[in-house]
């Protein structure tokens, strides 16, 4: 673990074009009674370019979502897509297209998981200079 007393796993949030909602959500998370490690959490806004929001003409809140989970989170990894990624809740509550995933996930130090592979030289990279970290230390 990161850091001690922190809730000791990762997590990923998918936020949409609803300020409000969005706004309860991080601010929810950040006042958790155990701590959330902000260097395991990684927020991902989606896109309003093609969205059903932009075709209703309501505004575009994507920006302001940004803003406000970087200035809850400054050293969380976010990132807002421009184009929206089609997702979509049904009737039923299903999420659409069929290919949609939606979960919580758990980490356990003791567990395995399959591998990715290995990472390349331009990845070590671009995260050390996204997340501000020296690269020997990344």
């Amino acid at each position: 673990m990161k850091n001690p007393g922190t809730f000791p796993h990762p997590i990923g949030l998918l936020l949409f074009n609803r300020f409000e909602y969005a706004q309860k959500v991080l601010e929810s998370l950040r006042a958790q009674t155990l701590p959330i490690d902000p260097s395991m959490l990684h927020i991902s806004i989606d896109g309003y370019s093609g969205s059903k929001a932009e075709i209703q003409g309501k505004p575009d809140s994507t920006h302001a979502i940004e803003e406000l989970a970087r200035a809850l989170f400054p050293d969380a990894t976010i990132r807002r897509a421009e184009k929206n990624v089609g997702i979509r809740l049904t009737e039923n509550c299903a999420m659409m297209p069929a290919s949609s995933v939606s979960g919580l996930y758990f980490g356990h130090p003791e567990a395995r998981y399959f591998a990715v592979g290995p990472l390349g030289k331009d990845q070590v990279e671009e995260y050390s200079k996204r997340k501000g970290v020296p690269l020997p230390e990344v």
